[in-house]
């Protein structure tokens, strides 16, 4: 075997591939940074460290199109000073000299294989950290700039915001089995629900409230609790004043660029989403449109028998165990 040649094709690769890995890696982060920055979820200064959790995971886009762009760089310079020539007027076959080639391919669909699996969603999910911790500094400069801050189907607004950390006293009185994780103290806040058209369909008031950040594995959320809440009924068309002495909003999942995707899980949990299909959040987003539809289908039934003139259940509308929110 031409170790001497292999020796020397291999160190050419070895250089051209990690040369163009880096230089891709770091262009792709900065990419994929631009998103969270963009949407106000992401600040400057914690940009340095996304970018070095993010830098692995894009080692499984990077090093395939490197280590293609080294052999065609090496093997066109080789080509260029006849040295192919040369190796094949030796008595070498084309598949000998490639087979620095093939070792190399094979070493990094393994490792790629590895990463993918094992390595890259552990980054993944230190990134989606970052983002949501810093997601939270960024709300309390934001509304203490009196601008409000959107959740989802959630508009928040506030006079003055400081963060700090849940106190056990805090902890005892929440009926939840998971603590929180951060605690955000708001003064002078009003809070709105948005409908699927982004119009507000209605909001509540209070003095002070508490924003509580949870974190349950990878999955993260907020809730509001607001303390002599002012209560817009939107189905009486008036304020309940103090009808609520906590008022609770509704969870509000945070916002995540890997999150809810296959691509972004190791190999156990995606046999574990296998077996338990509904931890996914697509898969229970789709089961609830799916509920929706059939109890829209069925009130439908229900309105149409009740109007045909010969139905003996002709002018009545039964609309119980029809649940279209569930």
């Amino acid at each position: 075997m031409p170790w001497t040649l292999y020796r020397y094709i291999l160190r050419e690769l070895l250089k051209l591939l990690v040369l163009t890995t880096a230089v891709l890696v770091i262009v792709i982060s900065f990419a994929a940074a631009i998103k969270p920055m963009s949407e106000g979820m992401l600040s400057a200064s914690s940009m340095a460290k996304y970018l070095v959790y993010t830098a692995p995971t894009m080692l499984g886009f990077a090093l395939p199109f490197a280590g293609a762009f080294a052999s065609t760089l090496v093997f066109i310079r080789m080509a260029a000073d006849n040295e192919i020539l040369a190796c094949s007027a030796s008595g070498m076959s084309y598949r000998t000299i490639l087979m620095p080639v093939l070792v190399l391919g094979v070493a990094l669909t393994m490792g790629l294989f590895y990463l993918s699996n094992f390595v890259i969603p552990r980054f993944y999910r230190a990134a989606a950290q970052t983002v949501e911790s810093d997601l939270m500094d960024v709300l309390v400069s934001q509304l203490n700039q009196n601008r409000p801050f959107v959740f989802d189907d959630l508009v928040l607004y506030a006079d003055r915001a400081a963060e700090g950390q849940p106190t056990p006293e805090m902890v005892a009185q929440l009926d939840s089995p998971i603590p929180p994780s951060k605690w955000i103290h708001l003064e002078g806040v009003a809070v709105g629900e948005l409908d699927e058209e982004g119009h507000l369909r209605s909001h509540t008031t209070a003095q002070r409230a508490s924003l509580l950040l949870f974190r349950d594995q990878d999955q993260s959320w907020v809730t509001i609790r607001a303390h002599d809440a002012q209560f817009y009924d939107p189905a009486q068309g008036s304020f309940r004043e103090g009808f609520y002495e906590l008022y609770d909003s509704p969870p509000v999942r945070l916002p995540s660029p890997f999150r809810d995707s296959p691509k972004f899980l190791s190999w156990p949990q995606l046999r574990q989403l296998g077996q338990q299909p509904d931890r996914y959040d697509q898969v229970r987003q789709f089961k609830r449109n799916l509920a929706r539809a059939l109890a829209a289908e069925r009130l439908r039934q229900l309105i149409r028998a009740s109007l045909e003139p010969r139905s003996p259940t002709a002018g009545q509308v039964i609309l119980q165990g029809v649940r279209p929110d569930d």
